[in-house]
């Protein structure tokens, strides 16, 4: 089964050693959260003694010295980054869909008017060499 894109941000900081405070902050989410989507990360015993240390990695440090709008412009995309991935179909087990459905029936529509569309364009582009054919002949 494949992961959230969620969790395979907060599994790879986690794994670059970064503290479930640091991660949350970046991902906007709480930290319990993040606790439960990294659950199972293993870290070195260098990770584990910076964590413990309170030492501050390069990121945390640059997340701190953003300012006001770029905490604000990363968080909104974040937010719009969770809701797109809210709005992704999940099809049932067993049967599809509404929504994947008419996403199927509208993906076949449009393709049958692009074919259709396409039809049109060689036959017109055939009307057009019968014409001057038939000008050329009687002219």
């Amino acid at each position: 089964m494949r992961q959230s894109p969620l969790r395979e941000q907060a599994r790879l900081l986690r794994s670059e050693g970064l503290s479930l405070a640091e991660i949350a902050e970046q991902l906007h989410t709480h930290p319990s959260h993040v606790s439960r989507l990294v659950r199972g990360v293993a870290l070195t015993e260098e990770q584990r003694t910076r964590l413990r240390d309170g030492t501050r990695t390069a990121v945390a440090i640059a997340t701190a010295k953003m300012t006001s709008e770029q905490r604000a412009a990363r968080a909104s995309k974040a937010a719009r980054q969770r809701w797109a991935n809210n709005r992704t179909p999940k099809p049932d087990a067993d049967r599809p869909s509404l929504s994947l459905l008419l996403q199927t029936l509208l993906r076949g529509m449009y393709n049958e008017r692009a074919r259709v569309e396409a039809d049109l364009s060689a036959t017109q582009t055939k009307i057009a060499s019968i014409e001057g054919a038939l000008s050329a002949l009687i002219g």
